[in-house]
């Protein structure tokens, strides 16, 4: 598969986020930091990929400010409202003909709750994709099935706030299919918009079903040339990786691991990409494509 690169619609989109700034701040402040923004965005390395400019233009932000934006209420509420859910969830997989591709399923569906990619996260635009008909691709999922049979270690890189009860949901599955197989969760080193942190992970029971470690790096995404000695040798070790959404695909698509990867097509660059409309359901795996 071949690594996606810093494009056009990418860095206008950047830009285009990052114009809003703190309520409060005088005008010079404001120019000045949109200048610096831009002569940084301008200047990033083409081999960057987006969730690493984006990081260094929140620090930029940050640093200009003073203030980051504090998403910590909104991330539990999305834990909780997933919480509530999760026993529906469950009587769903449960009822299903083939459990693991419904838990799969789910894991896409919930790709949704994203405030950087998403303009506006519903709960009852979650609920439809939740509960409406997900795509998962025949063939990646023949092919998650068997990788997963043959692994003795799997690596399960988590994306999103609420999202991770389902993906909680889905590792259940395979927990239930595969007891004996070893499993390692990484979340995200720091705040990054909506991403799940290790205080996410604790806060809807994911640290139950295995261990959890953060991958060092405060960027919505798994930049391999950044993250920890930890999660690097996690995943270097990893028979399987599972990554779940479009930071993370943008990061490591290319890389060569054995990675399967299930995400949401929430913007135009994507669906661009994929040719396929805005939140179609995507299952994909790096050494089949």
């Amino acid at each position: 598969m071949q690594k996606l690169r810093m494009n056009p619609y990418c860095l206008a989109c950047l830009v285009s986020k990052q114009l809003k700034v703190p309520e409060g701040a005088d005008e010079p402040a404001r120019l000045e930091y949109i200048r610096s923004m831009l002569r940084l965005a301008a200047d990033a390395p083409d081999e960057l990929t987006a969730p690493e400019v984006n990081s260094m233009l929140d620090k930029l932000r940050a640093d200009t400010f003073g203030v980051s934006e504090d998403y910590t209420e909104r991330k539990s509420r999305f834990n909780q409202l997933m919480l509530s859910l999760e026993p529906e969830l469950a009587a769903a997989v449960t009822a299903a003909p083939d459990r693991l591709r419904r838990a799969v399923g789910f894991a896409i569906a919930a790709n949704y709750i994203d405030f950087h990619a998403q303009d506006n996260v519903t709960d009852s635009a979650l609920r439809r994709l939740l509960f409406g008909d997900v795509n998962v691709d025949a063939t990646a999922y023949q092919y998650l099935l068997s990788e997963l049979r043959r692994a003795a270690r799997l690596v399960y890189i988590t994306d999103n706030c609420g999202e991770i009860v389902a993906d909680k949901l889905l590792l259940s599955q395979i927990r239930a299919l595969l007891p004996k197989l070893d499993v390692t969760i990484i979340v995200r080193g720091g705040d990054a918009a909506g991403d799940a942190t290790l205080p996410d992970a604790r806060e809807v029971g994911l640290d139950n079903l295995a261990p959890v470690i953060s991958n060092g790096v405060r960027v919505a995404g798994t930049p391999l040339r950044l993250i920890s000695q930890e999660a690097r040798a996690a995943l270097d070790a990893a028979d399987l990786i599972i990554s779940k959404g479009q930071g993370n695909f943008e990061t490591l698509c290319g890389s060569g691991l054995n990675i399967v990867y299930l995400f949401l097509c929430k913007c135009e660059m994507f669906a661009s990409r994929f040719n396929v409309p805005r939140c179609t359901g995507m299952l994909l795996a790096e050494r089949l494509n």
